[in-house]
């Protein structure tokens, strides 16, 4: 039986309180009985907000990242002990009372400096008139930066008040260093809730099904004026340590951040790409403040601990990541906050790919999705996680322009700097991942995560990445390799395992070793055969270290497999204009499976790519796409023209579908269709095409032409089996003289060195 490590999860919950979090339960002074007036007061400098909401669009329009901007930061630099109100009361306690005014502002929130507060000192930011407040923040949000960021408090009118002890040893102290003036209109403490596009999917919908556990890692973070998304991660210590990963570009003073956790919509609340509004969730799963660990530009992560653990009572969880950087990402999913609003869920189902883009003025090496199937990314998305297909992260949102266009996302892309380059491309560790995440030097490679309240079990074994299938679907045997982790505590020496195709585990394997934990060894499963048509290929983890392996999160691998019966053989010719990196293409068969495809095509790559495709007999979808939207068009002749392809088959050069470059403006999405159902017809549908009789009613002559194979024989028959006309030929048209034919229906037989075909031909 597998033991969890209950003890240290205990201690964790029991630590987990240390720093950085508001008590409730406490209520400001002015709450609680009569106090006097405030008499000392701060009014900003006047703040247009319209103005300022046009500032943010055009940094937002002109940069493509997607932090949100929802505030102007005021400096100031007030004294708060010597500048507030102060009385006391009769049980000896101090009352501080500061009051702070931006008329107009939709919400204020405050950057504190030089903070430290007294032991038993409880501070409140509350509005004017005492109908709402924030707080208690006590001593244990002091850290070593002295440096606090409050919540928002949506009011233009609020007051500062610090309740502080008769006497304190050291008594509290700080400075309002900066106001935030909110100009974008954030409801109440739900911030932006129901501010972000139609095409959202709130991540309790059932899109959301599978990634309960990453959702919980995911927090929106006030950087001041503004809103980004992170996450927390794991690291290969075997103690939780509260790493929080985002993008560089939200910042790299994360001592003001206030982090929100668990702000979802509840079940039976959900908005799944409608216009309905979302239920609001929890708003008190916070964290203030955090401590710089990395930063890079070139992968454009940020990597801070937090001043405290997230209580594992909220139900938070940190993330397993894959370092490999490796290409075969065959989707990507996003978990975020778009616009500041409550946490949704994209999905791109297609392959990602690498590309390095100019972002911010730098190089970031990034994924590319280069369109959501569901949902999309805005302002407040960034620094957002990107979690492969085995539910791992592999990059944080650096920016794109994906969007919602209704509810349906708007088909344009959106990169991530990838985990795997910010891992180790730098000369020291306040520039990368591995020293803080895998300080230990183990040379984890794939590693899962853990939820905080259960802590990490001592047997684990997990799955990672199936390789091998075969790139020709015609394949009848695969040969698949994948990755076996040790996920646990304790060294793995055996584990059983079970695989099969579509729901079926029927085949089964046992490795046997010595693995630490978080080492890896490759299986190799040879010789399987693949059935025809669409399946799943599933394998699964059964047994560790002799018994039920028991954390079910990482015990499961599936693939899509297809395999096709090799009825004939298509080709593609591909000529792409100079934009390649727009240009993408599938086949799907008569279900609207993708069973080829490509993308992530280089710009200015020119020349001609070739494909071809091992096809069953049957109908068939070929489409390209174009992210930009004018087709495979917009280039001069001077940067290789426009693009064009003929999709043909392959033995007898038949065109199934073609776009010259006359017609390569198709704008974001061109499809053709096309069926063959046998060799025959295959023939017969080529020479239908390629070899015409004109004039078609004819008089005194009639031509026989083809586009393409040499004619060998004529043969005419009258309408009633009568043979009129038979010769041999040679070139690639022939003429009959039909003047003294009689006015009918006749048949027309013609050979080909590719087959032979029947036409109608009608005299007048």
């Amino acid at each position: 039986m597998i033991i969890r490590n209950i003890l240290l999860a205990v201690t964790l919950i029991c630590s987990s309180f240390a720093f950085g979090q508001t008590k409730a339960g406490i209520l400001p002074p002015n709450f609680k009985q009569k106090v006097p007036t405030v008499q000392s007061f701060y009014k900003t400098v006047k703040v247009d907000n319209e103005q300022e909401r046009l500032l943010a669009k055009s940094i937002n329009d002109e940069s493509l990242d997607k932090m949100m901007r929802f505030g102007k930061e005021i400096p100031s630099s007030i004294d708060f002990i010597s500048s507030a109100d102060k009385f006391v009361q009769p049980n000896g306690r101090i009352i501080y009372q500061y009051r702070l005014i931006s008329k107009d502002a939709l919400s204020i929130n405050l950057i504190l400096e030089q903070f430290h507060l007294a032991e038993g000192a409880y501070l409140f930011l509350t509005d004017e008139k005492s109908n709402k407040y924030i707080g208690a923040y006590t001593s244990d949000n002091n850290n070593e930066a002295e440096v606090l960021g409050t919540e928002l408090l949506n009011s233009d009118d609020i007051v500062v008040v610090l309740d502080e002890p008769a006497n304190a040893s050291e008594p509290s102290r700080f400075i309002i260093s900066t106001i935030v003036h909110g100009f974008e209109d954030l409801e109440s403490l739900a911030k932006g809730l129901n501010t972000s596009g139609d095409c959202h999917y709130d991540v309790n919908c059932s899109l959301g099904t599978g990634y309960e556990l990453q959702t919980k890692s995911v927090a929106m973070m006030v950087n001041g004026g503004g809103f980004c998304t992170g996450s927390l991660v794991n690291n290969t210590s075997g103690t939780i340590i509260p790493y929080f990963i985002s993008a560089r570009h939200c910042g790299i003073a994360p001592t003001n951040w206030v982090f929100r956790f668990r702000w979802e919509a509840p079940l039976g609340q959900t908005s799944c790409a409608t216009n309905s509004p979302s239920g609001n969730g929890p708003t008190t799963y916070n964290v203030n403040g955090a401590e710089l660990k990395a930063q890079n530009t070139n992968s454009d992560f940020v990597l801070v601990k937090l001043n405290a653990d997230p209580d594992p009572n909220w139900g938070v969880y940190y993330n397993g990541w894959d370092n490999t950087d490796s290409s075969t990402a065959s989707m990507g999913i996003g978990i975020h906050h778009p616009d500041g609003d409550i946490k949704k869920i994209s999905i791109n189902s297609d392959p990602l790919t690498q590309q390095t883009i100019t972002f911010l003025g730098t190089q970031d090496n990034a994924w590319v999705v280069s369109n959501w199937e569901y949902g999309a990314t805005e302002p407040g998305s960034s620094g957002s996680p990107l979690f492969n297909q085995e539910k791992r992260l592999i990059g944080v949102l650096s920016g794109g322009t994906s969007a919602c266009q209704g509810i349906a996302p708007n088909g344009q892309p959106d990169f991530y700097g990838r985990f795997g380059y910010g891992w180790d491309n730098a000369t020291s560790a306040n520039g990368r991942l591995k020293d803080w995440l895998d300080s230990l030097n183990t040379g984890a490679t794939i590693i899962d995560g853990v939820d905080p309240a259960i802590g990490y079990d001592l047997v684990d074994a997990s799955l990672s990445t199936i390789v091998g299938i075969p790139e020709s679907k015609c394949d009848s045997i695969a040969n698949l390799s994948f990755q076996l982790i040790n996920s646990g505590l304790n060294n793995l020496t055996q584990v059983d395992l079970a695989y099969g195709f579509n729901g079926l585990y029927n085949n089964t394997y046992t490795w046997t070793g010595n693995l630490p934990t978080y080492g890896n060894a490759t299986i190799n499963l040879s010789g399987i055969t693949i059935p025809l048509g669409q399946n799943t290929f599933s394998l699964k983890v059964v047994n560790s270290n002799g018994a039920v392996d028991v954390n079910d999160n990482n015990n499961y691998l599936t693939t899509p497999m297809y395999r096709l019966q090799n009825d004939f053989t298509a080709k593609l010719v591909l000529d792409l204009d100079c934009y390649g990196s727009e240009t993408s293409w599938n086949i799907k068969d008569n279900s609207g499976n993708v069973i080829y495809s490509s993308e992530g095509y280089q710009d200015d790559a020119f020349g001609l790519y070739e494909y071809l495709f091992c096809l069953s007999y049957g109908c068939y979808t070929f489409s390209v796409y174009d992210q930009y939207g004018d087709g495979m068009s917009g280039c001069s002749a001077g940067e290789g023209g426009n693009g064009s392809y003929v999709l043909s088959d392959n033995a007898t050069g038949f065109v199934f579908s073609e776009l010259t470059e006359n017609d390569a403006n198709f704008g974001s999405f061109y499809s053709d269709s096309f069926c063959v159902n046998s060799t025959t017809s295959l023939n017969e549908f080529a020479l239908e095409n390629i070899i015409s009789l004109f004039p078609n009613p004819g008089n005194e002559k009639l031509t026989i032409k083809s586009a393409s194979f040499e004619l060998h024989q004529i043969t005419v028959y009258s309408y009633t089996g009568q043979e009129v006309f038979k010769g041999d030929l040679s070139g690639n048209t022939a003429t009959l003289n039909t003047a003294d034919w009689p006015a009918s229906v006749y048949l027309v037989k013609i050979k080909t060195e590719k087959g032979e075909l029947m036409k109608r031909w009608i005299k007048n």
